[in-house]
């Protein structure tokens, strides 16, 4: 019997090469290009969670309308909408919610929606302490006094506002004490 030689390296190479061509396009078409990319997921996620606090907010009352608000301002920044939340923010300001009327002072301090107005910002903090004892409100307006934002400095004012911020609980104001 006869042996024959056959170079069986080619054959080889080959059936090796066309199997990972085949899988490589099998795995495109089946698995790549096609995933969902997550940082869209989550902007879907906030979208979602947005329209909800927006329906319970039309719904809702002064709290509904702040947590709406809030969301408007710190939610991602494509869907951000300060002057909206300055609407939900005064809306609950205006029947006395001392946590909008922080809210509606932030956005003037920060000039977030609106021109930067430290005298505007330090009013509607004021307001929020004269209604009631919001510690946030006790310690934005002790700041504002201490460094003279919209108010002429005068630090014994600030240390009034800061213990008061302080005794309720507020961290930052019980550090400075």
């Amino acid at each position: 019997m006869g042996s024959l030689k056959y170079n069986v390296f080619p054959i080889f190479f080959w059936i090796f090469a066309s199997c990972l061509i085949i899988s490589g396009v099998a795995g495109w078409l089946f698995f790549g290009e096609r995933g969902v990319d997550p940082e869209e997921q989550a902007l879907l996620a906030c979208e979602v969670s947005l329209n909800a606090e927006r329906r319970s907010a039309e719904r809702g009352g002064v709290e509904n309308w702040t947590r709406y608000a809030r969301s408007l301002v710190n939610g991602p920044a494509s869907l951000r909408n300060p002057k909206s939340a300055m609407q939900w923010y005064r809306k609950a300001a205006d029947q006395g919610y001392p946590p909008a009327q922080v809210g509606n002072g932030d956005l003037y301090a920060n000039g977030y929606g609106v021109r930067e107005d430290h005298y505007c910002a330090q009013e509607w903090y004021k307001v929020s302490t004269q209604l009631s004892r919001n510690q946030d409100a006790h310690f934005k307006v002790g700041e504002g006094v201490f460094r003279g934002l919209g108010t002429p400095q005068y630090y014994g004012c600030a240390v009034t506002h800061y213990q008061i911020a302080a005794k309720q609980g507020h961290p930052v104001a019980q550090y400075l004490m």
